[in-house]
């Protein structure tokens, strides 16, 4: 609100009226210039136009000035006989003129996306993976290992619940026992080939 300012509403509209600088892009470029204005005691206003531009290439010929002219005195009430503008070049500091470029984003993402998966394989938990046992020394913790029923202990299933080839092999084993017996080691020395 201009109540509780000094400044007048021109002197605002200058500052920071998005129409202004909407209407000043065209011609001197989008995000390329900076605008300040003050109105002094005597009603005098003094308007100031950095340009992004280093100034040993800068060059305003007079269409663009009495063009940026025109759009002041239209948009704020600037009038040249009583008031003045200054145009100056200006070399602004990088990432000031806008936001990043596509470049920049790209290297941002890759960024982002590198430290999230270190993060990832720092905080990860580990995968359990058993140590190699080592020879020579003990297990502290050995596990209790299934007792073995001696041969003449060994339950035998009753044949109504064994299929007929298997109640056939059980048979001929306990029949012929020696030869079942070399029957099984040629095939763990052929390696079950046979």
């Amino acid at each position: 609100m201009t109540l509780l300012s000094s400044e007048t509403p021109a002197d605002a509209a200058a500052k920071g009226d998005p129409a202004l600088h909407a209407l000043l892009d065209p011609v001197l470029g989008k995000n390329s210039f900076r605008l300040a204005s003050h109105t002094g005691d005597d009603g005098a206003r003094s308007v100031l136009i950095l340009v992004d531009a280093p100034e040993a290439r800068f060059h305003l010929d007079t269409e663009t000035s009495d063009r940026i002219e025109t759009i002041l005195s239209a948009a704020t009430g600037f009038d040249s006989s009583r008031d003045s503008l200054q145009i100056q070049p200006f070399a602004f500091a990088p990432g000031t003129t806008g936001g990043l470029a596509q470049a920049d984003m790209l290297e941002l993402g890759a960024m982002v996306l590198l430290t999230g998966l270190l993060g990832f394989l720092a905080f990860a938990p580990a995968a359990a993976q058993p140590l190699p046992a080592q020879s020579g020394t003990p297990d502290p913790f050995p596990l209790p290992k299934a007792p073995v029923a001696p041969t003449h202990l060994r339950a035998v299933p009753d044949e109504a619940s064994v299929p007929a080839s298997q109640a056939d092999a059980q048979r001929l084993a306990s029949e012929n026992p020696k030869q079942t017996a070399q029957i099984i080691r040629s095939w763990m020395n052929d390696g079950g080939s046979s």
